[in-house]
Parts: structure tokens; C-alpha cells; sequence
């Protein structure tokens, strides 16, 4: 409502000929350019025809493409509005689903790793900012994150971090790491909140020309094991269920305690090649 009435978002309501109301939609624009919109609901109660529900769909994704500056579209899937998923799909989106996994610590014994030859693990150090930034960039930009987290300019990893390391109140300054190679280079690290008595990781990323190494797998380790140290009850952190880390989560014990689903749409066609 107060988006509404700011003027910071769209909506529009379906009624039939008799005047009963059959769907709502609110869609937003995240940024000024107007490249990446959020459609916050697009819903139908079960009794309404699914041609209702379709019809709400295309009219408002007619809506945001005659944008020309759009580049993707997020949409919060509900599966109980007829004809709206089916919808949606017909206009070329890919549905994913986003866990929100979890831990508990101190019930099962952590693994011991070592780092493999050539590489060290640090104290996440300010010093290497641009060193981490540039690690984040290339590490989103050839993940499926980069595809159902959209951020069409770039550059929402990196601001993130930003925001985290300047939070001391919520930053977990003891369990973010960073993981160098032989010539001193920050190639991966994870980056830990603390979020009451759990750790959240908000971040875990390995340069690609570093992966497949283990390199992962320890840091999430090293920081777990730290925030065991630190009394943390448990760990949670967020993740896309076809990102292949999601099979680390599980190895580790994670378990989803909440899923939701996004369809995404770009229109350079990227999300195309998650086409289930």
C-alpha cells in the first residue's frame, strides 16, 4: 500500500462483467533505469476461470515489455491462481525454486579439511576489497544465480558485500574468509552474518578458474566450525535448488526449511538455457 501510494509501484484489477473482482496484480521497477521488474502478486482466487487469469498475465507482461529499456522480469509464482502459471510459461519464463536451507551445529560432528597445496585461507581482510569484488563479479556472472537473482547492471554482488563489511553489527567479522592462491590472490571466500544465535552465510563464491578444487567445501567448513566456536546454534543461508553447490549443502547436512518459486524472464533469451 504505501508503495502504492508512493508512487514506487504499478497494479491493475481484473473484474468481470458484473463487477467482481477476479485478480489483482502490483508490479515495481527495483531501479531507476528501468531495466529489472519485480511483479510483487499476480493472483486470482481458485474460482476464477483460468482465461481470466491468462488474460491478466499477458496484460501485464505487455505492459513491462513495451519498456525498452526492460532487460528481465521477476515474477512471485503462486501455483493455486488458474491459468496463471501455465500463463507465464506461454510468454517464455523459467520457474526456479529458491531454499532457504539450515544446520544445526554441535549435533553432528563437523569434517576436518585441509586446504589443498597451493592454497591458504585468511582472515577476510579489508586491505582486498577489490581483490574479493572482482571474485564475486566473475563467480555471479557464471552461476544460475546470475539468472533467477537477477541484477541486469552487474553490480549487486558486489554492493552487497559492501554493505556487509560496513555492518558491524551484523558482519561475522571471525567466520568470514577469504582463500588465496600461491602468488598471494584472493580467489574465493564466504562471507557470514550473524543473524541472533545463527550464523547466516550471505555469500560463498570461488572464481571459476579455481573450482572443482575443494575450495568451496573448505571455506564453508572453516566458517561453520568457527561459528560453532561462537555458541551459533545453527547455520542458514539461501540458494537456488539447480545451483550445483546445492549437492555441498546436502553433504554437509543442510536441510531446506522453506521453499518458494520465482519465474524469471530475460529478454536476451539468457534464462533459456535452464529450460526445463
Amino acid at each position: 500500500g504505501e508503495a502504492l501510494a508512493a508512487r514506487k509501484a504499478e497494479a491493475i484489477a481484473l473484474y468481470d462483467d458484473i463487477g467482481i473482482l477476479r485478480g489483482l496484480s502490483a508490479w515495481r521497477w527495483v531501479d531507476r533505469v528501468q531495466s529489472h521488474a519485480q511483479v510483487l502478486i499476480l493472483y486470482t482466487p481458485a474460482s476464477t476461470p483460468a482465461p481470466l487469469g491468462q488474460a491478466l498475465v499477458d496484460y501485464v507482461f505487455s505492459e513491462l515489455i513495451r519498456v525498452g529499456s526492460l532487460q528481465v522480469i521477476e515474477v512471485r509464482v503462486r501455483d493455486e491462481s488458474p491459468g496463471v502459471r501455465d500463463a507465464w510459461l506461454r510468454h517464455g519464463v523459467v520457474v526456479f525454486a529458491r531454499w532457504q536451507m539450515s544446520r544445526p551445529l554441535g549435533v553432528v560432528p563437523l569434517p576436518i579439511l585441509p586446504v589443498r597445496d597451493g592454497y591458504t585461507l585468511a582472515p577476510w581482510q579489508a586491505e582486498r576489497q577489490t581483490e574479493i569484488e572482482q571474485v564475486a563479479a566473475a563467480a555471479y556472472r557464471d552461476s544460475v544465480e546470475g539468472i533467477a537473482v537477477p541484477d541486469p547492471q552487474g553490480s549487486r554482488a558486489v554492493e552487497n558485500l559492501r554493505k556487509l563489511c560496513a555492518d558491524p553489527g551484523g558482519w561475522n567479522a571471525d567466520a568470514s574468509l577469504m582463500v588465496m592462491d600461491k602468488r598471494s590472490s584472493a580467489v574465493g571466500y564466504v562471507a557470514v552474518l550473524k543473524a541472533g544465535h545463527e550464523a547466516q552465510i550471505e555469500d560463498l563464491a570461488v572464481h571459476p578458474s579455481h573450482r572443482r578444487r575443494g575450495l568451496a567445501r573448505v571455506l564453508l567448513v572453516r566458517a561453520m566450525t568457527i561459528a560453532q566456536r561462537q555458541k551459533q546454534s545453527a547455520v542458514t543461508l539461501s540458494v537456488t535448488a539447480r545451483n550445483p553447490v546445492c549437492a555441498l549443502y546436502n553433504q554437509l547436512g543442510f536441510q531446506p526449511v522453506h521453499c518458494g518459486e520465482v519465474a524469471i524472464w530475460w529478454r536476451d533469451g539468457r534464462h533459456m538455457s535452464w529450460r526445463e
